[in-house]
């Protein structure tokens, strides 16, 4: 996969058609970023997305392949996860050294009680990181 944005006729007129559709103001990314990256994070957010929708709200707290964690665990680490993940892009823009956790015993904190919260606040954990 390439990183060039338009390098692909078929997604440079899909682009194109969003630019026309979204208008003046719109955020696209830059022609020097790296589509290809992108792409996989949006397609691999997206399939998150469908799957954690299609879990009832009471099988959330099944167990999950992580020893130890349910599924709400493993929830709630993507969503802080990306949020920790936001910290390091926001420290690489600013030159400000920012951690992603103060600890590993405070993001197993944040975690254990990420996973206590209900389940609409757990998914909106999750839709809000993707932003």
């Amino acid at each position: 996969m390439t990183d060039r944005p338009d390098s692909d006729p078929r997604e440079a007129a899909e682009r194109a058609a969003l630019r026309e559709r979204l208008g003046q103001g719109a955020r696209f990314d830059a022609a020097t970023a790296p589509a290809g990256d992108l792409t996989l994070a949006r397609r691999g957010t997206a399939y998150f997305a469908r799957v954690l929708n299609a879990l009832r709200d009471s099988e959330l707290a099944a167990p999950s392949r992580v020893p130890g964690w349910s599924r709400r665990h493993v929830i709630a680490d993507v969503g802080y996860q990306a949020r920790a993940l936001a910290r390091l892009v926001e420290s690489a823009r600013t030159g400000e050294r920012l951690a992603m956790y103060p600890s590993a015993e405070a993001r197993d904190a944040e975690i254990a009680l990420g996973a206590t919260l209900p389940a609409e606040a757990l998914r909106h954990l999750v839709a809000h990181a993707a932003v």
